[in-house]
């Protein structure tokens, strides 16, 4: 029980979607360990680059004491960028674990198989009556899954049958509620893992693997930097985060 006379304080997360489960199933268990404070959070999820946009927007016109503590989580090479440009505290950057991109099903439908080969992906995605991807411009899963299909030759006959999403947790929920037997997706397993109703079938062969290592790091600016700090150092730690990265799909470095 939070005391009657603890002070309220918010922490805002903005992270990249493959995160998202993760970021919410440890809030409460964070807020826990400062009983003295009353802990809300102020969270985005989306795709990687419309993040970017998010962030770079609040960090640059609000005023430092209407921050509060700003945690990115993102890829490492955005996060790496936005530290060059002096967004980030380059102290608190901090790995949080590794996601591998991987193709998903309805749950237990059997009429697709296990995909180790090209041609097996191949043969799946020209029998799919419907695709759905998160933004094949702007997320990290989508520009590599239009990457693929190019690759594959199959950008262009099958563009009118995938549907794009904000981000891949969305892409997965629509898979889910269509409920469309023979339907697939392609996004993060850590999205997949998160979204009932849908499964993973099979990483992407290996050829077009993609494990993306997803980092934590916090604004130069606000005024709650200690707390952010705190929330990146729970989330990188040991029990009970560790048990959720694995079980969400994260391995570790």
């Amino acid at each position: 029980m939070t005391p009657a006379n603890s002070q309220h304080t918010a922490l805002r997360i903005i992270s990249a979607g493959a995160a998202k489960g993760l970021i919410t199933d440890l809030q409460e268990p964070f807020a826990r360990t400062s009983p003295h404070i009353q802990l809300s959070f102020d969270n985005s999820f989306g795709a990687v680059g419309a993040m970017k946009d998010i962030f770079k927007a609040e960090v640059l016109t609000l005023a430092a004491e209407d921050l509060a503590g700003v945690v990115m989580i993102s890829s490492e090479s955005l996060l790496n960028e936005l530290i060059k440009e002096g967004l980030l505290d380059p102290a608190s950057y901090t790995p949080i674990g590794w996601v591998s991109t991987a193709v998903a099903r309805l749950e237990g439908d059997d009429s697709i198989q296990a995909l180790p080969k090209e041609e097996d992906l191949q043969h799946a995605l020209l029998h799919a009556p419907v695709i759905y991807a998160p933004d094949t411009e702007k997320s990290t899963a989508g520009i590599h899954f239009k990457k693929v299909l190019m690759a594959l030759e199959l950008w262009t006959p099958l563009k009118d049958r995938i549907q794009n999403f904000p981000n891949g947790a969305a892409a997965m929920g629509q898979m889910a509620k269509d409920h469309i037997q023979g339907a697939l997706g392609c996004t993060q397993v850590t999205e997949i893992n998160y979204t009932a109703g849908v499964e993973v079938i099979s990483l992407l062969p290996k050829r077009f693997e993609l494990n993306t290592l997803y980092s934590a790091a916090s604004a130069l600016r606000g005024h709650q930097p200690s707390l952010a700090n705190d929330f990146i150092r729970f989330l990188s730690g040991d029990s009970p985060a560790k048990e959720a990265r694995l079980s969400g799909g994260f391995f570790d470095l």
